[in-house]
């Protein structure tokens, strides 16, 4: 990295235990991880056991969030009815937006897979 570039202050990603996930903590070491399972990146993670529940993120200082949470069973999902893909991938999303909508974001990206679509 150059010297004075941003190193993820503001910003919270949920999903970072995965593979994308964990190459964008190790890029960014001052961004905060958030979800159920910490990431082997060195980054601060704060548990959030459920989307539903963002409890956990009173008081945490972020204006930005990255959105990689999802399965990476891909290949199963496929030979699976979509429904079972929505509820992976979609309705993280969606409980994730709802209980963030009060706070006052600056942007929020969701990285995702096809399956998304």
């Amino acid at each position: 990295m150059t010297e004075g570039a941003w190193r993820g202050e503001g910003a919270l990603l949920f999903g970072g235990s995965g593979f994308l996930g964990s190459a964008v903590l190790r890029a960014f070491p001052a961004m905060l991880s958030a979800g159920r399972t910490a990431p082997t990146a060195s980054n601060r993670h704060i548990p959030v056991p459920d989307l539903r529940h963002l409890d956990a993120l009173d008081g945490v200082p972020f204006d930005r969030v990255i959105c990689c949470a999802g399965t990476s069973r891909h290949v199963e999902l496929m030979s699976r009815p979509l429904e079972d893909s929505i509820a992976s991938h979609v309705l993280p999303s969606v409980r994730l937006l709802e209980g963030l909508a009060h706070r006052r974001l600056r942007g929020f990206v969701r990285l995702s897979t096809v399956l998304l679509y």
